[in-house]
């Protein structure tokens, strides 16, 4: 990708996520909602066909997580898949997605999280 266009979608992305004014800052001095931000906006720069996020909600407040979750959702409008890994499972109902919740417990002698064969999953609870 040519510098001016990689530039082009760098500031776009920051704009996206409400941190154009940041562009010039080191990491280390934003804070951590922020950051999280900032990792949004590195992973769509490349406008992937596919987000995996892992815990994108993990340390921040209830109404940055909500607002993280809005931005996912906006990718999703725009033809983006969106798989998130999260604790957080009433944030994840208020997305009114498919949610897949995998529950770790003992199912006739075996535990669900330790099996990763997907004809587990047929005995795990998905909901």
């Amino acid at each position: 990708m040519p510098a001016d266009e990689r530039a082009r979608r760098v500031r776009a992305a920051l704009d996206k996520v409400g941190l154009l004014a940041y562009e010039k800052q080191l990491p280390a001095t934003l804070s951590t909602g922020e950051q999280q931000r900032v990792g949004i906006a590195r992973a769509i720069v490349a406008k992937p066909a596919l987000i995996i996020a892992d815990e994108p909600t993990g340390n921040l407040d209830p109404q940055l997580s909500w607002e993280i979750m809005q931005l996912f959702a906006q990718f999703r409008e725009v033809g983006t898949t969106v798989l998130i890994a999260s604790h957080d499972l009433p944030l994840l109902k208020r997305m009114k997605q498919r949610t897949l919740v995998w529950r770790s417990h003992e199912r006739g002698g075996e535990t669900c999280h330790r099996t990763a064969r997907a004809q587990a999953l047929t005995r795990c609870d998905l909901a």
